[in-house]
């Protein structure tokens, strides 16, 4: 069952399906061959492959039989399918915390893994997380249709997670994946950081030609279906609907110059159903959107009451000449399974009334906190380092979805907290990592049984919460930190380092068996060096002082005597 789906009676079961926008966007189709991508013809909007967002799963293409009977929609050509791990989880990283998102998934089963998984009477299912927070539960009954889910929410970091998670009923599965800026603080102002609006979805342009509107016509690239009310009629202008200055929505123009109106020239009707939620009954939020097409005499007036479950939520409510105006309907969700609503001509109304477009969502609460974001900075540093597939989504939370070789810390108030880490007999090389000095709550770091090489960092000296640190069985050299030894001496610290043959364990000189055949291998080393330069150095002195010698002796002539005469040949 989906959760807290909002479906509107006149739009078909079945009929979902969508496209994608541009500027300030994210826009990803899954699946997609990485160093490839793709454009909508229709919004201009690039797709990019979901590569770097995601290590997990494997790509499938939908079949042409499956595809063709669908609208023109090239990014739910591909998908990414998930048969390894509970939760598998996309993050994306161009977010700015404390804006508002419009954050769309799109699925499209089409047979892709020649199953036959998905139909009425055995359902494909698995649930979306939206970060550590249950978003909806996806029930797909027909290969052919593709079903879209929407929430409208605020970035509580810098980054947004979206996880697919089994629930024992199929292979969970994604098509595409779609990010949208919401840039005014003045449109869905529901929507804060404890409510978000979530639609399966119900957003009509009424009166509309057939078809999609969306960016680039819609500025947030909303997706507005194009359909009509049980007897009403279309009604249009060609005349431009300005947007109201106190209006925020932003409802397209081409949008506004449509609208229905009653056949019995009395009310519209419609219903909102088959609402359902994991926790609470939500609440929701209805907006409509009004503009008059007719330059009205004094005379004439339209005025439009609201009229809910036969409990009236406003009245004589006027649509502005031209002008896009809106009115928001909250109503809390109690036991009743159908809310049917209605826009009935006022009593002092002379003209019926009229309906330009509609939205209808409810809100979902995201209770769960996500990890401390130095926490999750440090741990996903360590998860691309080491390459740790089965690292999905937030460290510690959920709870029961806590990464391997953690644990955790929880508080009603604070973010869950990475206590503990164990990354033994893991085969990690190389030195110890910087990103473990930014697990300041760390208590339990055991990095036992590796091939971690070097000096023990002094960084690890300054975690002020650790209680048990396990470096034995490395490859690691030179003197442990004074600091750690004094935690050690004085009972905070249990400190294991054995089988490091490198390492100098003692401190002080190192003056254990294995520092005291170090030290004096170097100090034989440094004699040697020393001997050997002297005598270097006394070679050179009497060479030197020879060759002074030399110069300094008087030279004489050199003779041959022969029977009494001497004959001189040079100089000796």
């Amino acid at each position: 069952m989906m959760g807290i789906l909002i479906q509107i009676v006149f739009l078909a079961a079945t009929a979902f399906g969508v496209i994608n926008g541009q500027e300030g966007f994210v826009s990803i189709d899954c699946g997609m061959d990485a160093g490839g991508s793709i454009t909508d013809n229709i919004t201009g909007i690039v797709y990019q492959p979901d590569t770097q967002f995601i290590d997990t799963g494997i790509n499938y293409g939908i079949p042409p039989s499956y595809w063709s009977r669908r609208y023109s929609l090239p990014q739910l050509g591909t998908l990414r399918s998930f048969p390894d791990g509970v939760r598998n989880c996309y993050t994306i990283n161009q977010v700015n915390q404390g804006e508002k998102y419009l954050i769309r998934a799109f699925f499209m089963y089409g047979n892709y893994d020649g199953q036959d998984s998905a139909s009425i009477g055995s359902p494909l299912q698995f649930d979306l997380h939206l970060g550590v927070n249950y978003w909806r539960t996806l029930n797909i009954t027909d290969p052919f249709s593709f079903y879209p889910l929407e929430i409208i929410t605020v970035a509580k970091d810098d980054y947004f997670s979206v996880c697919l998670v089994k629930t024992g009923s199929g292979t969970p599965f994604i098509s595409s994946l779609e990010l949208r800026l919401i840039d005014s603080v003045d449109v869905y102002t529901d929507v804060n950081q404890s409510n978000s609006l979530v639609s399966g979805f119900a957003r009509v342009n009424v009166g509309g030609a057939p078809g999609l509107i969306r960016y680039p016509n819609d500025t947030y690239d909303r997706i507005w279906w194009s359909e009509n009310l049980p007897n009403s009629f279309g009604i249009n202008t060609s005349e431009t609907i300005q947007i109201n200055p106190g209006d925020a929505f932003q409802v397209p123009s081409t949008i506004m110059r449509s609208a229905i109106t009653p056949v019995n020239n009395t009310s519209l009707l419609f219903s909102l159903s088959d609402f359902q939620s994991r926790y609470v009954r939500p609440i929701c939020y209805c907006y409509m959107h009004f503009a008059e097409f007719d330059a009205l005499p004094p005379n004439k007036t339209r005025l439009i009451d609201v009229i809910m479950n036969e409990q009236a939520l406003l009245r004589n409510f006027r649509p502005s000449y031209l002008l896009s105006t809106h009115i928001t309907l909250t109503f809390e969700l109690e036991s009743v399974t159908q809310y049917n609503i209605s826009l009935t001509k006022a009593a002092d109304s002379i003209l019926p009334p009229i309906l330009n477009a509609l939205e209808a969502y409810t809100t979902l609460s995201l209770p769960d906190l996500a990890s401390d974001i130095t926490d999750v900075r440090a741990m996903m540093d360590l998860k691309n380092l080491y390459d740790i597939k089965i690292w999905q989504g937030d460290p510690c939370a959920p709870q029961n979805f806590a990464w391997k070789g953690i644990v955790c810390t929880f508080s009603a108030s604070n973010p869950p907290r990475v206590t503990s880490l164990n990354l033994s007999s893991q085969n990690l090389n190389d030195n110890i990592p910087d990103a473990i000095n930014n697990l300041k709550a760390i208590e339990y770091l055991d990095l036992s049984n590796n091939n971690f090489v070097g000096p023990i960092p002094d960084f690890l000296s300054g975690l002020s919460s650790l209680r048990m640190l396990n470096l034995s069985n490395n490859q690691l050299d030179g003197s442990i930190p004074m600091a750690l030894r004094q935690k050690q001496e004085n009972g905070l610290l249990e400190l294991r380092t054995e089988n490091n043959p490198g390492l100098c364990t003692n401190g002080n000189g190192c003056v254990d068996d294995h520092g005291k055949k170090k030290t004096l291998a170097t100090a034989v080393i440094v004699i040697i060096a020393a001997i050997l330069a002297s005598l270097i150095l006394l070679a050179i002195i009497v060479v030197v002082v020879r060759r002074q010698r030399m110069r300094k002796t008087p030279t004489r002539p050199c003779e041959l005597v022969v029977k009494g005469k001497s004959l001189n040949y040079g100089y000796l």
